[in-house]
């Protein structure tokens, strides 16, 4: 049975296929993180902060497993260096994030929340692609990409992954 790589308009359906899971979870996530701190303060009688932070915390844990076994699928990494990349990169957004709108409203100083619209739009892009890129990359860099067998026997040919192919076109471009 012959394989073929995937054309480059399959990579483009696929990666847009990722990146409408991406918004869909964003915005389920965006929903949970509202109505759990509403839940544990309105009907559990925790404090705002502890409401918040609770679901921070419960809306990070499932992003993460969410990007990592739905979102970007077929990941090649161990969970526990994920689960770092995924904090730390988390972590880094946030704190960037903020240092950009403390910069931007003192040089330019827009209304603030056009200043905060504009930086998580492009925050949110942003992360989409360092997750689809590094976090939670489909193959790791040390083999070259995956092999994949296509044939049998004598047929076999060996054919670099998707992250190998891509990078030689953007290379070429």
């Amino acid at each position: 049975m012959q394989t073929r790589p995937p054309s480059e308009s399959e990579g483009i359906e696929s990666r847009a296929r990722t990146f409408a899971r991406y918004c869909l979870i964003s915005g389920l996530s965006f929903s949970l993180n509202l109505s759990l701190t509403a839940l544990l303060h309105e009907v559990v009688g925790a404090s705002e902060v502890l409401a918040f932070g609770a679901a921070l915390v419960v809306v990070f844990l499932l992003n993460f497993m969410f990007m990592r076994y739905y979102i970007f699928a077929g990941t090649t990494r161990s969970c526990g260096p994920q689960l770092i990349m995924f904090s730390v990169s988390s972590l880094c957004f946030r704190g960037g994030e903020y240092v950009v709108f403390i910069v931007i409203q003192a040089v330019i100083g827009p209304p603030y929340l056009a200043s905060i619209g504009t930086i998580l739009v492009v925050s949110f892009l942003t992360k989409f692609v360092l997750y689809h890129t590094v976090v939670f990359k489909r193959h790791s860099s040390q083999d070259g990409g995956v092999v994949h067998s296509v044939g049998t026997g004598s047929e076999s040919q060996l054919m670099k992954s998707e992250a190998t192919e891509n990078l030689k076109v953007s290379a070429n471009s």
